[in-house]
């Protein structure tokens, strides 16, 4: 096992701790803040950058490697991160034109777009997953509204458990 081999899992580990800053910011004030969401966009963007380092710094692979590398990764991402962010966007303004109320809210939007940053399949997939499981509190707790951003965290973390299960 090399020295370099935990540096992999570093922007993964803070994007969890930053999702439980932010479910519990979320519950408290309904909110998630613009500044928590430039940090978790820059954790997210990170990812895409920090396997070609590994790999530099192992000395296995030159500049220009690491650099096509991280076009490739980003290249694949970036463009349906932004399809997401920019539907959801879209049948947010839909549902509050037409219904004239708040339907998921632009933080969990935003959330959703740096989540689909570091993977737009399993960003989707915590969606559908939190926002069943935010629904389920509702009606437990007898409630009309619930912060979405808890259950789309939970989602996030079940969704890429899963995925390395899978990948074994």
């Amino acid at each position: 096992m090399v020295a370099f081999d935990y540096l992999l899992y570093v922007p993964h580990i803070l994007i969890y701790v930053f999702l439980g800053y932010a479910s519990y910011r979320d519950s408290i004030e309904r909110r998630f803040p613009h500044g928590l969401a430039g940090i978790m966009c820059l954790l997210a963007l990170s990812t895409h950058l920090i396997g070609p380092l590994y790999f530099l710094l192992l000395g296995q692979i030159i500049g220009s490697q690491a650099f096509h590398m991280v076009v490739a990764s980003l290249s694949a991402t970036l463009p349906m991160s932004l399809l997401i962010t920019l539907a959801l966007i879209g049948i947010e303004l839909l549902w509050r034109h037409v219904l004239g109320q708040m339907g998921m809210g632009m933080g969990d939007i935003k959330l959703i777009g740096i989540l689909s940053i570091i993977n737009p399949y399993l960003a989707l997939i915590s969606l559908a997953g939190g926002l069943m499981l935010s629904a389920l509190v509702c009606l437990v707790m007898r409630r009309k509204s619930f912060p979405a951003i808890p259950g789309i965290s939970i989602g996030w973390l079940l969704s890429n458990l899963s995925m390395m299960l899978l990948l074994r």
